[in-house]
């Protein structure tokens, strides 16, 4: 299983992009990871509307602890985590994977 953790700070403007990236990156086994970290913005609405609407959304709400314990929870796994200024790197799991 291919996971995509999105960690997201004040990233309304951006994150449905990298979201709808992830979701249309064509893996067919996927988790992704949504995690807000104390946006002060909509990030969270948006994170929760995505977490409704998709199955293989987790959301996580963070007080501002910039992620880090996720990264390091997660580095037994294969594990990509795309910022809202790198969302197109998912568009490259394909050629990773191949």
């Amino acid at each position: 299983m291919i996971s995509i953790a999105i960690p997201a700070f004040n990233a309304e403007n951006t994150l449905a992009e990298t979201i709808d990236s992830a979701l249309d990156s064509g893996l067919s086994t996927q988790q992704i990871i949504l995690v807000d970290d104390g946006s002060e913005d909509s990030t969270w609405d948006l994170i929760s509307k995505y977490s409704s609407k998709y199955k293989c959304i987790d959301k996580h709400h963070a007080q501002k602890s910039y992620v880090s314990p996720l990264y390091n929870k997660s580095l037994s796994k294969k594990i990509s985590f795309p910022s809202k200024f790198n969302w197109k790197v998912i568009n490259g799991f394909h050629a990773f994977l191949d």
